[in-house]
């Protein structure tokens, strides 16, 4: 299936992994791409047997990487400069409050929420006092045994004997019930695979 999947459909390389900064522009783009060929440059050379040509795409890497800093500092620099512009005018004036709001989420730290209840009811501030919440917490989650009946088990409805086999009409409707663009398992098979194989994948299985 995997085999008939990458005949017919192909691979593709995914996502980017990285969205686009807010400094991005053309001489950018330029910059990245030369260092990044440059480095292609130097990795290739390096397996080779000519020693001084590593070293002359080494540092040819290198004032390549330097220039890049460069340019993206100015690019930051300039859009910093365009913000600043921008937020003085008249309709920028009300983008200030939301600008500031951004800068302050993007350098918080993550220290989960500063407030909790305790077991009276009342907030809960204090760091430590928070802490101990949570231990004594987790504590009762891992340690606590529910009450339940045994008795109350009937004997009768029990279900003795081997496993009743798998139809494919469960399995069908089971199928039909999965999402797409999930991860595929260990197999490699995911849910598009087996809805577009049909009763003949249903079947094989």
């Amino acid at each position: 299936m995997v085999d008939g999947a990458n005949e017919v459909c192909g691979r593709t390389k995914g996502p980017p992994r990285h969205k686009e900064s807010w400094w991005w522009n053309d001489k950018v783009a330029a910059a990245v791409g030369e260092k990044r060929r440059m480095y292609l440059k130097m990795k290739e050379s390096k397996k080779g047997d000519d020693k001084q040509r590593a070293q002359e795409d080494s540092l040819a890497y290198g004032r390549s990487k330097n220039e890049c800093k460069k340019v993206i500092g100015k690019a930051k620099e300039a859009e910093r400069m365009n913000l600043a512009e921008s937020l003085e005018t008249e309709d920028g004036k009300g983008k200030l409050f939301r600008a500031v709001k951004q800068m302050v989420n993007v350098n918080k730290d993550v220290a989960g929420g500063g407030c909790l209840k305790g077991k009276d009811g009342k907030i809960v501030v204090d760091e430590e006092k928070i802490k101990e919440i949570w231990r004594s917490y987790f504590e009762k989650v891992s340690n606590e045994e529910f009450t339940w009946d045994r008795n109350a088990l009937d004997a009768a409805n029990t279900v003795s004997g081997p496993i009743e086999e798998i139809t494919c009409q469960e399995v069908k409707l089971a199928i039909e019930k999965m999402k797409n663009g999930k991860a595929a398992g260990p197999s490699g098979v995911v849910a598009e695979m087996l809805k577009a194989a049909g009763d003949i994948g249903i079947q094989w299985m």
